[in-house]
């Protein structure tokens, strides 16, 4: 037979505290004596319910503060990431609004450019008709020294 102190350990065993509590009975001398025993035997039986109860409580909420802080650490973690993503947001905000500026001063640039070199074409023409004229003259003057 199982002793009350294996019992305990063991709440789950039913027949075990079935058998205890009849041999309590069994061994009572008076009806006082058999309410004695199978009360204690009862109040034995709810200690070790409530022992692997609050055992079992104390587990869940030691698992319960383990992933909390697990999840803790996580967003954190996720926090730092956000922060450096909305960083990464903002630089490249920047790096876009240098480049778009930049961009537009070198079009501008280029089409100035463009401006004057139309304009410096336009102006070596018009001065390339008389450059012209003054090369010929001057060719026809070296001709008619020679000559004479």
């Amino acid at each position: 037979m199982r002793s009350l102190a294996d019992l305990q350990k063991d709440p789950t065993n039913r027949v075990g505290w079935v058998k205890l509590l009849a041999r309590e009975l069994k061994n009572a001398c008076n009806k006082d004596d058999a309410i004695a025993r199978g009360s204690s035997v009862l109040d034995a039986f709810e200690s070790s319910i409530h022992a692997i109860a609050i055992t079992g409580v104390n587990q869940m909420v030691e698992q319960g503060e383990t992933l909390l802080q697990e999840l803790q650490k996580e967003c954190e973690e996720w926090k730092l990431e956000l922060q450096q993503l909305k960083q990464l947001v903002t630089q490249d905000q920047i790096g876009q609004r240098t480049l778009k500026q930049s961009v537009e001063l070198l079009q501008s640039a280029y089409e100035r450019e463009q401006q004057l070199a139309s304009h410096l074409e336009a102006r070596t023409d018009e001065l390339a008709q008389p450059l012209q004229q003054i090369q010929l003259s001057n060719s026809n003057q070296r001709q008619r020294s020679h000559a004479s």
